[in-house]
């Protein structure tokens, strides 16, 4: 596959989520009037300016199509509820349905494997969020709610995992392909944020496969997300910084690169 068809059949997949992210802004933020534009990412499908727009008609036929419909919904049931969850829920769904779809459409094997498990992982922290808020019977309504389709986890398995509880959670994902991600977090002794962390660590791992294709659009994709880790990275320094937090915690807070 040469460089520029690589590129054309990877980069809607990175992009979507760009788009998921601004709608989301302009949902949330034109029905009260907010000034949105230093919270908007020009890398989307769509140029930057055009979402406010979007989101005052209504009319969102530039986004994915899963993107769009979603939108439109979660417009009209926001403007009823004014439940943020209205816009979140739905457009995250769309988001990753896309992402799925395009990484399919492209026949690049491991695009298809980074999608789905980045579905999978995100299922599982939201489960191991729900059960550290003891939220019992509403997290699992709240979880049945918010899992994602995709995975390589059926969203059945993993609502049976969160009734068992946290310890019997990580148990369920021994012999799974996400068994080193469960040994790395050792169980219910890790904090959120370190679980989170071996979470980005693990995806990271699985990345890095990349570096084995010579050619193809596999590189291209494992560039376009290392700059996203990085930049997150970024971000968690110049936050420690403005927090005085202690070098020990920054490192503990870093997730590892790509090189």
């Amino acid at each position: 596959m040469e460089t520029d068809e690589g590129g054309r059949l990877i980069t809607p997949i990175v992009r979507v989520t760009y788009d998921c992210a601004n709608i989301k802004a302009a949902l949330r933020c034109i029905p009260h009037g907010i000034d949105f534009s230093d919270l908007l990412f020009d890398v989307g499908s769509v140029p930057a300016s055009r979402y406010g727009e979007m989101a005052e008609k209504g009319d969102f036929s530039e986004l994915p199509k899963n993107l769009a419909a979603a939108a439109e919904k979660a417009k009209t049931d926001y403007a009823t509820t004014c439940d943020p969850l209205k816009i979140d829920l739905p457009l995250d769904r769309a988001c990753f349905a896309a992402m799925l779809e395009d990484a399919k459409a492209s026949r690049v094997g491991l695009a298809v494997q980074l999608v789905e498990r980045k579905i999978d992982l995100t299922n599982l922290l939201t489960c191991v969020r729900l059960l550290r808020m003891n939220a019992k019977e509403a997290g699992r309504a709240m979880l049945e709610n918010a899992l994602l389709d995709g995975g390589l986890l059926s969203c059945e398995y993993l609502v049976g995992l969160y009734d068992g509880g946290e310890a019997y959670l990580w148990e369920g994902l021994e012999y799974s392909p996400y068994e080193r991600f469960a040994l790395t977090v050792n169980g219910t002794a890790s904090t959120l944020t370190e679980v989170e962390c071996a979470a980005d660590n693990f995806f990271m791992a699985l990345i890095r496969e990349a570096k084995k294709c010579p050619y193809g659009a596999e590189p291209l994709m494992g560039y376009l997300l290392a700059s996203e880790f990085e930049s997150r990275n970024l971000r968690i320094l110049l936050a420690a910084f403005e927090l005085g937090l202690s070098t020990q915690t920054v490192r503990e807070r870093m997730r590892d690169c790509y090189v």
